[in-house]
């Protein structure tokens, strides 16, 4: 229990120092040694192609779902682009897109993935709910909301994401596919003309 706690603040600070590097590369870094060294690996926390095409096509729909429905529930969007490069630039939205997968994917493998398989195998059935809230927190904080409305948002969808995990059976390709999905979609639409 106090390893788990002790990866979670670990977690937590690399997350919020002023690193030279985004902070999930040393965290999936960090979690790759933790899990083989438990004798899990990656397959061990549900990232495997078992229902690949099944989970990534409903994580394509319930992410474009999410993500169209996301504006209506926070207010919609500003007047100003977050994507001001990509006006037009297919090379600029093939970097966005893949590094929406890249952090996406990184994203699910931690919070869900390593946090809640860490947390049932401590406190069993009850530690899939401690799991669930502690990865959806520190998600939240990888984030870094300026506003409780954000922080609030941010958590609710990290839950989300959390729940399909659990709901396709802990397998990661789901919420991967839904979470891509939801970061990639305003950057798709914007390289679209709106």
């Amino acid at each position: 229990m106090v390893v788990f706690f002790a990866e979670l603040a670990a977690a937590g600070v690399l997350l919020l120092l002023p690193l030279p590097i985004p902070a999930m590369i040393p965290l999936v870094i960090l979690a790759s040694i933790a899990l083989e060294l438990r004798g899990l690996g990656w397959n061990g926390v549900g990232l495997n192609a078992e229902n690949a095409l099944r989970d990534g096509l409903t994580g394509l729909l319930l992410g474009l779902l999410v993500a169209s429905l996301l504006p209506l529930a926070v207010g919609g969007g500003g007047s100003g682009s977050d994507f001001l490069l990509l006006d037009g630039n297919g090379r600029v939205l093939i970097a966005a897109l893949l590094l929406a997968l890249a952090l996406s994917a990184a994203s699910e493998m931690l919070f869900r993935g390593y946090v809640i398989t860490a947390a049932t195998r401590i406190w069993g059935a009850n530690g899939t709910i401690v799991g669930l809230l502690a990865g959806a927190l520190v998600s939240t904080m990888a984030l870094q909301p300026t506003t409780i409305g954000e922080a609030f948002g941010s958590f609710l969808l990290a839950l989300g994401y959390g729940a399909f995990y659990l709901a396709s059976g802990r397998r990661l390709l789901l919420p991967i596919a839904v979470h891509v999905t939801v970061d990639g979609y305003p950057i798709v639409v914007e390289f679209l003309g709106g």
